[in-house]
Order: C-alpha cells, then sequence, then structure tokens
C-alpha cells in the first residue's frame, strides 16, 4: 500500500472513530435516559454497557494502522505508526 493510500485510509478510521464515539455519547445520554423513564432502570443500565462495549470492541477493532494493521493505541493524533513507522498523516 503506498504511502498516499496509508495516509488516505488513516483519515477514513479517524472519522469512523470520532463518529462512533459521538454515536455512543448521543445514545448514552439521551438514548438511555429516554428508555430508563419508559421502561426502568435496569433495561436501562444494560444498554449503557452495551453501548460501551460496543464502542470500545469498534475502536479495538478499527483503530489500527492501514500499512501494519497493529494497534495504535490510545492516541488520536499520530504523524507516524509507532510499530512500523509508516507515516500515517502529514
Amino acid at each position: 500500500m503506498s504511502t498516499e493510500n496509508v495516509m488516505l485510509e488513516f483519515q477514513r478510521r479517524r472519522r469512523r472513530r470520532t463518529v462512533a464515539v459521538v454515536v455512543a455519547l448521543v445514545l448514552l445520554f439521551f438514548g438511555v435516559s429516554m428508555l430508563a423513564q419508559m421502561v426502568g432502570d435496569r433495561p436501562a443500565q444494560v444498554s449503557a454497557i452495551l453501548i460501551l462495549v460496543g464502542l470500545l470492541a469498534f475502536i479495538w477493532k478499527d483503530w489500527r494502522c492501514p500499512a501494519c494493521e497493529k494497534s495504535l493505541g490510545p492516541e488520536f493524533q499520530y504523524k507516524h505508526c509507532p510499530h512500523c513507522g509508516e507515516r500515517l498523516a502529514p
């Protein structure tokens, strides 16, 4: 994969991660509170846990270097992959 393609894929993954976090936060704050009012606290708590587990699983699976496919870790603004050294952002 060329450096340009790696950088484009990294940008797509970064956008997906941002969207996933925003959607999860909206679901946690609004969806779970509405669910708690409709059916009670226990189903809302289970839903919140499932949303968080789903978000963490998505990030674990998706937040990888496009070149070597190793996990990038918790940082968001990488310029180079810490494992293979491939350039990820300009």
